[in-house]
């Protein structure tokens, strides 16, 4: 409590001496709580008449806390600058890879359409063909060259 003390007369005494006041009230008026035996500062304005900026931009009565270091103000500008580049690069190829699926998924699509066109046409010129060479054409056929039909097909050969 004593060296706040001598620390707050000391602050006092220099502030007096940079504004070059000789005596008369001081800018910094000091009051000490003796009920919670702890020492607050107030600023008054300069002129010496009602508070000053800083007291009216805190709540009232209110003691200014140590400010509290941010996640932002842990590192510096140069890495940040950088992580900002590679979340942006990161970005940039998601994009990228995104419109490139897109473009091989509708490639591969119509790739599968024309696969079924093709099986499609290949069943139906199999058919065709099925229909023109099957056993019920060639046998009207045959008829037709004058060819009679039997029930020996001919002489069984036989291999020595």
């Amino acid at each position: 409590m004593a060296t706040l003390r001598k620390r707050l007369s000391e602050s006092a005494a220099v502030a007096q001496r940079e504004a070059g006041y000789g005596s008369g009230p001081s800018p910094l008026v000091r009051r000490v709580q003796s009920s919670r035996k702890t020492a607050t500062v107030r600023k008054t304005s300069r002129n010496g008449i009602g508070p000053g900026w800083s007291r009216l931009s805190t709540k009232a009565g209110s003691i200014s806390r140590p400010r509290r270091v941010s996640s932002l103000d842990a590192i510096s500008t140069l890495r940040f600058a950088l992580l900002v580049l590679v979340v942006a690069t990161a970005f940039t190829l998601y994009v990228g890879h995104v419109h490139d699926m897109q473009e091989l998924l509708a490639n591969l699509q119509r790739e599968q359409r024309e696969n079924l066109r093709l099986h499609l046409k290949y069943n139906r010129l199999k058919g065709e063909f099925d229909r023109a060479t099957g056993p019920a054409i060639i046998y009207e056929r045959a008829r037709e060259m004058g060819l009679q039909e039997g029930i020996e097909y001919g002489p069984t050969i036989v291999i020595e």
